[in-house]
This record gives C-alpha cells, sequence and structure tokens, in this order.
C-alpha cells in the first residue's frame, strides 16, 4: 500500500516538475533596453557556430564595455539558445556589460571555447568591448584552458 502511494507521489511531481515551463526568474531589462546581433565566430567547411551578442542601448560608448561570455561544456547550439543563458545575457546589459552567448560542438568543446575568444578579441573595436575586462559563466564539465 505505501508503496503504491510512493509511486502515485513520484508520478504526480514529476508530472508537475515536466509540464512548467521554461523561464527565467531574475529580472530582465526591457526589449528596448538591449540589442542583439547573431555573429558567425568560427566557421569550417560549409558549417558556422555562431555567438549571439548583446548590447546595452543607452551604453553612452564613451569606453569600451566588459564581456559577460556564457558558455556551456557540453557542445551544442542549445545553450546559445537556451532560456537561462538568453536571460542572463539580457541581465548582464541591464548592469553595464556586453554579453555572449555561444554555440558549440560535442567533440571540440575546448577549441570552440578559444575561438570565440579569438573573435572576441579580433572584433572588440567595432564591437565596442574591451577584451581584457570580461567575465566567464561556464557550464558543467568545463575547464577551459585560456581567455587571454
Amino acid at each position: 500500500m505505501r508503496s503504491g502511494i510512493l509511486v502515485v507521489l513520484v508520478v504526480l511531481l514529476a508530472s508537475i516538475a515536466c509540464s512548467q515551463e521554461l523561464r527565467f526568474v531574475y529580472p530582465v531589462p526591457a526589449p528596448t533596453d538591449f540589442a542583439r546581433s547573431n555573429l558567425v565566430y568560427k566557421k569550417s567547411g560549409q558549417t558556422g557556430l555562431s555567438l549571439d551578442f548583446f548590447l546595452p542601448t543607452h551604453s553612452a560608448r564613451s569606453k569600451p564595455l566588459p564581456v559577460f561570455v556564457i558558455f556551456n561544456g557540453f557542445g551544442g547550439g542549445f545553450m546559445r539558445t537556451s532560456v537561462q543563458s538568453q536571460g542572463w545575457a539580457k541581465a548582464a546589459t541591464a548592469h553595464g556589460f556586453a554579453a555572449i552567448t555561444a554555440e558549440t560542438t560535442a567533440d571540440r568543446v575546448a577549441e570552440d571555447f578559444d575561438s570565440p575568444a579569438f573573435y572576441l578579441r579580433q572584433h572588440a573595436e567595432d564591437l565596442g568591448i574591451d577584451p581584457q575586462r570580461h567575465v566567464l559563466s561556464l557550464g558543467p564539465a568545463m575547464c577551459p584552458r585560456d581567455f587571454q
């Protein structure tokens, strides 16, 4: 009897958890307070990896902005567009940061980590960012070699 009740409770809780909509809880700025651009940071043959670049629209742009980098260690494009990654990037713009969320490939995560760092350094002036000032948010299983 007890195991039957336990099974019903577990199934009920699991169905409630699975039915929750994915949303970002921390307050994000209004859509007019930031701009988002999709940029290809790495090309390999016919395919390319993209990053979403977020920039506050109210920025005086008198000095380069620090960059908040959101990166995962699993590989895949899902993190670039995930609710959580996009939410943190938008929230960072409210605090005067530029932010990026980037795609990765499962078999080249460390190399993919180096590529957006190189891209940001190469395009820092055009993007209005300071490549020497960055904050990293790394997903599980991520041990980057370098971000200099």
